[in-house]
């Protein structure tokens, strides 16, 4: 029950972000976040209508949001471009998923908030046709995590189909 209510709350989180303009690149109101920098990923892969990018990623240990005891928030910078014929809405929440070493790597909500902390943008929002979007998509991992296996389904809820990039976590 607590799962269900953290993740309703997670949800309500992201929708309500987005529709304020937090994060991201594309659409009319969003403003790009700092360059958290991190080791270079450099990874293409279409999904459906998406040409996706994983740009770079990095781990951090928190501070005012701090990941659980013998964990660390792992964040991978995203490039997602539109080349549907609509403007579509991107929710991290909705549309990414994580393993780290083979094990599920949440997206806490203390992950989504140190994306904001750390004056990054999410990777939420709308992407017009031919433009991009790009912001990070953070997760909690075990400390000692060597990968991240990062999957971005856009038909999200049907499952497969979506871009998956394999990242060595620095």
């Amino acid at each position: 029950m607590r799962k269900v209510l953290a993740l309703v709350l997670i949800l309500i989180l992201a929708l309500s972000l987005a529709a304020c303009g937090f994060g991201g690149t594309g659409g009319t109101t969003a403003k790009p976040g700092k360059d958290l920098g991190g080791e270079p990923v450099d990874k293409t892969e279409k999904a459906g209508d998406f040409t996706v990018k994983a740009v770079s990623v990095v781990t951090n240990s928190g501070g005012a949001f701090a990941p659980e005891e013998g964990n660390m928030f792992v964040l991978v910078k995203l490039q997602v471009q539109n080349n549907g014929t609509e403007t579509v809405a991107i929710s991290s929440l909705l549309m990414c998923s994580a393993t780290a070493d083979g094990a599920p790597a949440e997206a806490s909500m203390n992950a989504i908030s140190i994306i904001g902390a750390l004056k990054g943008a999410s990777l939420d929002g709308d992407i017009k046709t031919g433009e991009t979007l790009e912001g990070y998509y953070a997760v909690e991992a075990p400390a000692n995590a060597k990968t991240l296996e990062l999957t971005f389904n856009p038909d999200w809820p049907a499952d497969g189909g979506g871009a998956v990039f394999v990242i060595n976590i620095p």
